[in-house]
Formats: structure tokens, C-alpha cells, sequence
């Protein structure tokens, strides 16, 4: 379950990558440190679930996304993962 874990955590980053704004911070003093301008929101999110659909080969539904979206890269990536591992555990028991 770790490895299905990881891969799942990579796909996430690499979602948030390609999606999230970013700019730089150096106007509020943080020189060469990025910062993100506009969150992932809930809406943006569920289009990933298509992506892990077709990796996990099961219907993920649309409740493992927080509502009201993410702030942070690792606040997505390791929410969502987590969410994504409790349902795969919960259908494995059924």
C-alpha cells in the first residue's frame, strides 16, 4: 500500500504542478521564494479524479475532495492521497 501511496502522492504533485498559479513573493520581502497566488479549488480538483479513475481502475468518488479546495500543494497532496487510500480500503472490506 506504501508504493500505491507514493504513486498516487506523484500524481497529485504532478497535478498541482501543472495547475496552480504561482508568482513570486519577493514584493512582500521573501526574495526568490514562490508562493501561491490562486488555490486549487474543489471544482479544479475533482478533474484529477479522472486521472486516478483510470490508475486505480475504480470509480473514485467525488467526496474524497475537501470542499472548498486546497491553499497548499501539501495540504492537496497529502489530503487528498489520504482520502483516496481510506476509500480503496473501504472498498476492499466490503
Amino acid at each position: 500500500m506504501d508504493k500505491l501511496k507514493k504513486q498516487i502522492e506523484d500524481m497529485l504533485s504532478a497535478f498541482w504542478d501543472e495547475r496552480a498559479l504561482v508568482g513570486d513573493t519577493s514584493q512582500q520581502g521573501e526574495v526568490g521564494i514562490e508562493s501561491v497566488i490562486v488555490p486549487l479549488d474543489s471544482f479544479s480538483a475533482v478533474e484529477i479524479l479522472a486521472e486516478l479513475d483510470a490508475f486505480l481502475g475504480v470509480h473514485t468518488p467525488d467526496s474524497v475532495i475537501k470542499n472548498g479546495g486546497y491553499t497548499t500543494k501539501e495540504e492537496f497532496v497529502n489530503n487528498l492521497s489520504d482520502q483516496v487510500m481510506c476509500f480503496l480500503v473501504s472498498i476492499d472490506h466490503e
